[in-house]
């Protein structure tokens, strides 16, 4: 039996897992990995950091790697390069973070899949292939219903002093960073979508504040207004999610679902426990 090392890379953060003989032998985190905001040398170096002590890099013979920014040939080059550069004695593959996604949530079977972490994206899977996606624009542009955009929402009512007073008191009090501070954090830090959806845990520990309810639905009702309604026949499939947003705020989600006529849905809180699932029994 081969030893597989599977990886699931978002914005955030990178999961690891090895699979040895249809069970779960290793697992540690790394940063996320996209190739658009680190460099092959930068993957590497982050990979090899990661590894628990007494990892043997070449225990694994197979490493199957799903990445957000991994669409473009280049990019997988270049990630599948990287990779090789920590474990150089495996097989590498790379696809993209939507491939893993939908893998994990519908194996061999169709599906509409979202990722809706820190950033968002959708598309339909033919059971094998991803056969129509949209174009993520990230959070600037796009990528509605991610933590991102949500965070960004909240900053700005909080800031534009929409939000209401008391909930603000609070909001205040969780954050504790001045004005100058959020700025800074949304325009001259290197990644400011993960700082925007550092915000998203005080929506979560505010569930019951019609404010946040409101907020919420607003955010997956525009998920499946701008994003999902681009793709074809959608309806047909049953609708699936990953992400930490999508995990959180499941209750809002599925009724946004229903609203855009999705009845089934199941939702991961992160692709590697559908994917390793799907590893173990196909070893």
């Amino acid at each position: 039996m081969a030893d597989i090392l599977l990886a699931d890379s978002g914005s955030s953060k990178t999961d690891w897992v090895l699979v040895r003989d249809g069970e779960e032998k290793f697992r540690f985190q790394s940063v996320g990995l996209n190739p658009y905001f680190l460099s092959p040398g930068r993957i590497t170096e982050e990979i090899v950091k990661a590894l628990p002590e007494g990892f043997d890099v070449s225990l694994p013979d197979e490493v199957l790697f799903y990445g957000s920014g991994c669409s473009a040939a280049e990019r997988i080059d270049e990630v599948a390069g990287a990779i090789k550069g920590a474990f150089p004695y495996a097989m590498v593959s790379v696809e993209s973070d939507l491939v893993g996604a939908a893998r994990a949530l519908f194996g061999s079977d169709p599906g509409l899949v979202a990722i809706l972490g820190t950033g968002s994206n959708v598309c339909l899977y033919s059971g094998t292939t991803i056969t129509h996606g949209i174009r993520s624009l990230g959070f600037l542009f796009g990528d509605w219903g991610s933590g991102a955009v949500i965070g960004r929402e909240l900053v700005t009512s909080y800031l534009r002093r929409r939000m209401p007073t008391a909930l603000s008191g609070i909001f205040e009090e969780w954050h504790q960073l001045s004005f100058e501070q959020m700025l800074e954090g949304s325009y001259r830090t290197d990644r400011p979508s993960r700082f925007l959806a550092s915000f998203v845990p005080f929506l979560a520990q505010q569930k019951q504040h019609e404010w946040v309810q409101s907020l919420l639905r607003r955010s997956f009702d525009d998920f499946f207004s701008f994003m999902v309604a681009d793709l074809p026949h959608q309806n047909r499939y049953p609708f699936g999610a990953v992400g930490s947003v999508a995990f959180y705020f499941r209750e809002f989600l599925e009724a946004s679902a229903a609203k855009a006529g999705f009845y089934h849905t199941r939702v991961l809180a992160a692709p590697m426990e559908g994917l390793v699932e799907l590893y173990k029994h196909h070893q």
